[in-house]
């Protein structure tokens, strides 16, 4: 009876469980990780999850596909050449904006922070024009 349990095929997970997102990532073989501080839903397509991260990205992702749909901000840096942060990132109700803020998240501690303060950078929120038109087709390849 013991083999015959050991043979019997694995429940699938509920979906969700089974997957987890490997984002912000770089690095030759990705092994610099980067923390995720905002999480949005894109409003007229719920399995659409833009991601924030401490790398100063911006990423859409097709939850129902599980890859990556659009790279919405590269980083930008604060001319100490470490990333600014994207703590807090929101969609507009009709899709076609994006606010997001740039900010030391204080994910490189004092020095990092004092580092990007003296090159000048300001604590900042900006809107992003987005054209989800291109999305469809990344979606559908």
């Amino acid at each position: 009876a013991a083999g015959a349990a050991a043979a019997a095929p694995k429940a699938k997970a509920p979906w969700g469980e089974d997957f987890s997102f490997k984002c912000h990532r770089q690095g030759a073989d990705k092994d610099r990780i980067y923390g995720v501080g905002a999480l949005s839903f894109f409003p007229a397509k719920p399995h659409l999850l833009a991601t924030a991260g401490s790398d100063g990205e911006c990423h859409l992702w097709d939850l129902k596909r599980r890859h990556k749909t659009a790279h919405l901000l590269k980083a930008s840096t604060a001319g100490s050449g470490a990333p600014v942060a994207l703590p807090a990132i929101a969609f507009s109700r009709g899709g076609d904006m994006l606010a997001y803020a740039r900010s030391d998240d204080w994910s490189g501690g004092a020095a990092a922070y004092e580092a990007t303060r003296g090159a000048g950078h300001a604590n900042d929120v900006r809107i992003l024009l987005l054209d989800p038109s291109g999305w469809e087709k990344r979606e559908a390849g």
